[in-house]
């Protein structure tokens, strides 16, 4: 077909005004659109801007084909791309309060709203009140699974989960009522950002908390569990919560790790834990139960999880800022020992969250502030101490110029003359500026110039490095005696490259 320039036949009598026509030629996009080769030539030629101007149409037909069809393009981002750039995207909004064509249009708002940067565009269109007014009219039925996707999308944004929150009580009730999973991720996400409406939540906290304990399914129980994790509000006396219910034994239980506990489930419940610790008294409830010990073991357990060993080490943070489980924590557990092992690993928020949390062990505990400040410096200088431990190694423990600073092994200069060169080319603090006689400058030149020495002979002399020629005259014992300066200078240099 592509070969054959057959959708660019059809993609020009997308412009004729006959009906019967153009059903026939949406009709037969449609099918084409269903192989890669023709979806790219479709998005090449931008059908989605000549279908854009067909509708809306009074044809349902004629809709239906054209919204089927976009539903098949849609899979291609670049084609979501022209959607919203065409202006697509408040025409299909209209086409869910129909219900003939609301599957569709729900279907391609999805696949747009799967796009970060695309989920804000629903907040400039009339998409929240009218699945408010769809929520209304199905409380007691089980609404789309189409519809409750775009949803738990789109209240990933700010803007849009501060429209759904004016009706959140409407949400909350409706979805402990059906025990509809989806949409209490809905309510989760809408929690997750900072908005005044959560204190409605309060009102039926205790109902969550009963269903989280005997619900025996996984989704609505990890979404509570979300849910619980999100209600940061001073008004909530955790400790009576957490009292009241007997969590304790039931958090514990769960997190063992010998109790192999589904992933999502130990990870909400983790949240949960990181939420009602910055309580003192539900920290220190929670510590004098051994909670601590069994974070430690979980992380053992779940040490490829990053996202559980972090809210694992948000616990530690929050159990740390209170004087009552601090002691706990650094003097009768080992996670101190633990975050020292995890702060050079690979995930940069699980380094940062160890940081914090051990500089904050550094101030109120003088023995592990030795140890983190240790810790801190061999992996910082890990580098510099190994070529050190080189330097050592009497292997190469020799005076081989590949161990000499570059500027030392410069075409057409010896050694020793840059060795004993002037103060003014930066190298005043050689082996043998101290000399026994004083400064040179002041006797009028080296020791032995007289004799018709000059600094730098003895290195080339084969007297020097254990050969078996002697000094000239009475310079010979007191060079000697700068051999081991010489050794020593060379040995600095070679460690600090």
């Amino acid at each position: 077909m592509t070969q054959k320039s057959i959708i660019a036949y059809l993609n020009t009598m997308l412009e004729r005004k006959s009906l019967e026509l153009l059903i026939l030629v949406v009709s037969f996009l449609k099918r084409l659109s269903i192989y890669k080769e023709n979806k790219d030539v479709m998005k090449e030629m931008n059908v989605v801007s000549k279908l854009n101007k067909m509708i809306p149409h009074q044809s349902d037909i004629l809709v239906s084909l054209i919204l089927r069809l976009i539903l098949n393009l849609s899979f291609d981002k670049d084609i979501r791309t022209q959607i919203i750039k065409c202006g697509m995207l408040p025409k299909l909004v209209n086409f869910v309060k129909e219900e003939t064509h609301r599957v569709f249009a729900l279907c391609i708002l999805y696949h747009i709203s799967v796009d970060d940067k695309c989920k804000g565009l629903f907040s400039y269109t009339d998409i929240v009140p009218i699945i408010v007014h769809i929520l209304q009219e199905n409380e007691e039925g089980q609404l789309d699974m189409e519809l409750m996707a775009l949803c738990v999308n789109i209240t990933q944004n700010t803007k849009i989960a501060g429209h759904f929150a004016q009706n959140l009580r409407l949400l909350l009730r409706q979805s402990l009522k059906n025990r509809d999973s989806l949409m209490l991720k809905m309510v989760r996400n809408i929690l997750s950002h900072d908005v005044p409406e959560k204190k409605v939540v309060l009102s039926s906290i205790n109902e969550i908390v009963s269903i989280v304990k005997d619900c025996a399914h996984e989704e609505i129980t990890v979404e509570l569990l979300g849910v619980l994790a999100e209600l940061n509000l001073p008004e909530i006396d955790f400790r009576q919560l957490v009292t009241e219910y007997n969590l304790v034994p039931w958090i514990s239980r769960n997190l063992a790790p010998a109790n192999k506990v589904a992933d999502d489930v130990v990870l909400e419940i983790v949240r949960f834990v990181g939420n009602v610790v910055r309580d003192e008294a539900c920290a220190q409830l929670f510590a004098n139960a051994g909670l601590p010990n069994t974070l430690i073991e979980l992380i053992t357990a779940k040490q490829e999880d990053d996202e559980i060993v972090l809210q694992i080490l948000y616990v530690f943070y929050q159990m740390i800022f209170h004087k009552c489980t601090r002691e706990l924590l650094i003097k009768q557990s080992q996670a101190p020992a633990y975050l020292i092992d995890l702060m050079h690993d690979k995930n940069t928020e699980v380094r940062r969250m160890c940081d914090t949390t051990l500089d904050i062990i550094s101030e109120y505990d003088d023995e592990w502030a030795t140890k983190i400040q240790y810790e801190k410096f061999k992996w910082h200088n890990s580098q510099w101490l190994e070529m050190v431990t080189q330097g050592n190694d009497p292997e190469v423990d020799s005076y081989d110029d590949d161990y000499l600073p570059r500027e030392m092994m410069l075409s057409g200069d010896s050694t020793a003359d840059l060795l004993y060169q002037h103060e003014q080319d930066g190298y005043r603090d050689h082996p043998y500026a101290d000399y026994p006689y004083g400064d040179h400058r002041d006797y009028g030149g080296y020791p032995g110039e007289e004799e018709g020495y000059h600094p730098g002979d003895h290195l080339q002399h084969p007297g020097f490095h254990g050969g078996e020629g002697e000094f000239p005259g009475h310079l010979a014992g007191h060079y000697r005696e700068q051999e081991e300066d010489y050794d020593y200078y060379q040995q600095l240099r070679r460690w600090n490259y």
